[in-house]
C-alpha cells in the first residue's frame, strides 16, 4: 500500500507510522518518456585522445592562501562512450548522458533509436574494447557460460 492508501482522508489528524518503525521507499525525483536508454553496463569513460589532459603546477610562492596541499594538479579531460556495432567491428562513441536508475542511462548525445550498443561485461566495456576492434556477436545467456 502507498502512504496515501494509509492516511483516511476524514481523519487529518491519524498517521500510520509510529517512532522506531522503518520503511523502504523510492523517490522518484525525475521522469522523462520517450527516451533513448541503454544500460548502465553499457557507458564507460575515457580520457580524451585529442589534445590529451593538462598538467597545472602550482609555484609554491604563488596561491600561498591556496588550501589545496598539492603541489601539482592534474587534469584529465574525460569523456563518456558506448561502443557501437558497425559490422563485425565496435565504433567507439562519444556520448552525453542524462537521468538513470539502477539498471539504465538516458543518452542525450550520441547515439540514435536502433544503433546496437555493445552491451558487455565490466571489465570487456571498460578496459578490453578499443575503436575498431572486431568482435562477434553472441546471444547474452551463452556470453556467461564456461566452455
Amino acid at each position: 500500500d502507498s502512504y496515501q492508501d494509509l492516511i483516511d482522508k476524514n481523519d487529518g489528524d491519524f498517521y500510520p507510522f509510529r517512532p522506531g518503525m522503518s520503511a523502504t521507499v523510492d523517490i522518484q525525483t525525475e521522469t522523462r518518456l520517450d527516451v533513448i536508454t541503454v544500460p548502465i553496463q553499457a557507458v564507460t569513460t575515457r580520457i580524451k585522445k585529442e589534445g590529451g589532459g593538462t598538467v597545472e603546477v602550482k609555484d609554491e610562492d604563488e596561491n600561498e592562501d591556496d588550501d589545496d596541499d598539492d603541489d601539482e594538479t592534474v587534469r584529465e579531460e574525460k569523456q563518456e562512450v558506448v561502443f557501437v556495432l558497425n559490422g563485425d567491428r565496435v565504433k567507439k562513441v562519444e556520448v552525453t548522458t542524462g537521468i538513470q536508475d539502477n539498471t539504465d542511462i538516458e543518452i542525450l548525445k550520441g547515439i540514435t533509436s536502433g544503433d546496437e550498443v555493445i552491451i558487455a561485461p565490466y571489465n570487456a566495456i571498460n578496459n578490453t574494447l578499443k575503436d575498431s576492434m572486431k568482435v562477434k556477436v553472441v546471444k547474452e545467456d551463452d556470453l556467461y557460460k564456461s566452455n
